[in-house]
């Protein structure tokens, strides 16, 4: 004879079919909203999107591109990510070699400043979470960034009445904060994965910290025994600062 320990428990009314088709409706247009929502930024990501717009848009039950395991990635639960970077044909596991059906994913957390980096732990958490949420037949690879060292040095004219010191330390900021992995790039959403350090770029920087009045030198390499004046970063790769130099004139 069956029983039932715990009693009965009430149910609830059917639902309509109306309300189902609705329901149907909405989580089917998740992938066109995240879409829609790159396209609007201009870009083919959701990386280097405001994160405050990742997470208001919902994530899909089943991720069939890009963009859509970058935001479930955002929803691992126990995880609190800054940045998800979906890149197709890469295994970060086998690097500069083709990996057809393969998608690595490389996550970026809050912490620690300056270089963030995920623990063992952080990225199994997410490497389960995105294969309860990938389509069949797509190997999913999880890592944290690799990171470009570059080197950096630029001599500054002040303008009069200007301190030095201080100026040397706000000019130091400037560099650092443009190209940190959170904060830095033209948007101020993180240094975009892969792209290069440019001279010019680093220069408008420094020239337009208050106090400066010239900036007399500017160079950046990623390599000490490279005489190019940009850095070049590869893709999937952020930039960490190995030296900085400042002198003010």
């Amino acid at each position: 004879m069956l029983s039932a320990p715990l009693g009965a428990r009430p149910g609830r009314d059917a639902e309509s079919v109306d309300a189902a088709m609705g329901r149907a409706a909405v989580r089917l247009s998740v992938h066109e909203r995240l879409v829609d929502l790159s396209a609007a930024h201009g870009h083919a990501t959701l990386d280097g999107i405001p994160r405050s717009e990742i997470i208001g848009s919902a994530a899909p039950p089943r991720a069939v591109n890009l963009v859509d395991l970058e935001r479930v990635a955002f929803a691992t639960p126990g995880v609190s990510l800054a940045r998800a970077r979906a890149l197709s044909g890469v295994d970060v596991d086998v690097p500069c070699a083709e990996a057809p059906g393969t998608v690595s994913v490389v996550v970026v957390p809050f912490l620690p400043r300056g270089r963030p980096t995920p623990t063992a732990d952080l990225i199994a958490l997410v490497a389960r979470h995105l294969a309860r949420h990938k389509t069949v037949g797509t190997r999913i690879r999880v890592a944290g960034p690799t990171y470009t060292a570059v080197a950096i040095a630029a001599s500054v004219a002040r303008t009069e009445g200007v301190d030095r010191v201080r100026l040397r330390a706000v000019v130091e900021r400037a560099i650092r904060t443009f190209l940190d992995p959170l904060t830095g790039g033209p948007d101020g959403h993180g240094w975009p994965f892969g792209r290069d350090v440019n001279r010019t770029e680093l220069m408008a920087v420094i020239a337009a910290v208050p106090g400066v009045d010239l900036v007399t030198e500017a160079r950046v390499t990623a390599d000490p025994c490279d005489s190019c004046p940009n850095a070049c970063v590869p893709d999937g790769s952020l930039v960490s600062v190995s030296s900085l130099t400042v002198e003010v004139t």
